[in-house]
């Protein structure tokens, strides 16, 4: 699929067992300060758990201008709809990519009439941007904030909706491929 975006053209593939190395030295590249400061980094646990947990299903690579810049996961099968990933190698990042998927996503939820929920490590600054998409927290756990947007880009839930959200703690599995899971509907030769 092809995002057009300020950057240039956001292309998604769904990932395969090729794309573990890149997926590691990105998990590495993105969240390694975020994980040392909540829970502490050692690189052999890390390394095992990554590998235990690798599963390309669900997982799409983003590509800008031929060169691999992240990935993201998504569960739309879930309801609430569950962005359960997003991460882009420093280098790329604040230049709108991240942005550009969660516009499309959050426009199909809203076309759909779906909420869409996330959590973030407490210590992740991305918590200010998910915000500005309209995301609130619903719950706050020790290392995590749990957030919510409801449908409608252009409706701010106020305090008394937000105690009202749905809680997505059954958000399900991430096991669904991405081809199973569009983010917004394919045109005809659209790849």
């Amino acid at each position: 699929m092809r995002i057009a975006s300020s950057y240039n053209v956001i292309n998604l593939r769904d990932a395969d067992s090729g794309d573990m190395s890149f997926l590691w030295e990105l998990h590495v590249a993105s969240m390694r300060e975020y994980v040392d400061a909540t829970y502490g980094w050692n690189d052999t646990d890390q390394k095992s758990r990554f590998d235990t947990g690798f599963r390309p299903a669900g997982i799409q690579i983003i590509d800008v201008d031929g060169k691999l810049v992240g990935m993201w996961e998504t569960n739309q099968q879930a309801d609430p709809w569950f962005l359960a990933r997003i991460a882009i190698i420093p280098a790329y990042q604040n230049k709108g990519i991240g942005s550009s998927l969660i516009t499309e996503l959050l426009a199909y939820a809203d076309l759909q009439e779906r909420q869409v929920a996330l959590q973030v490590l407490r210590v992740n600054p991305a918590r200010a941007l998910y915000e500005r998409f309209g995301f609130l927290t619903y719950e706050e756990t020790d290392t995590h904030f749990k957030m919510l947007r409801k449908p409608y880009s252009n409706h701010k839930p106020n305090k008394a909706e937000q105690a009202d959200a749905v809680n997505p703690h059954a958000c399900g599995t991430f096991g669904t491929s991405a081809a199973e899971q569009p983010l917004v509907p394919k045109a005809s030769g659209d790849t």
